[in-house]
């Protein structure tokens, strides 16, 4: 994955997978692609907002979460 990947990034209308996903960010890979830690703020940002607005809680509940 490089920098130019980040705009392939979309939005489906039916769910790719089921199963349980987990979002993960290795500290050795942001030291070796910086922009990589531009991400992870950036996800965590998004995330925060997300549960302070509610609609983390709502797409939770979407899918029986």
């Amino acid at each position: 994955m490089d920098k130019d990947d980040l705009n392939t990034v979309g939005i489906y209308d039916t769910p790719v997978d089921m199963d349980k996903n987990y979002a993960v960010f290795s500290k050795k890979a942001m030291e070796n692609k910086p922009y990589l830690f531009d991400v992870f703020h950036a996800f965590n940002k998004s995330l925060q907002e997300m549960k302070e607005d509610g609609s983390y809680r709502k797409l939770l509940g979407e899918y029986g979460l």
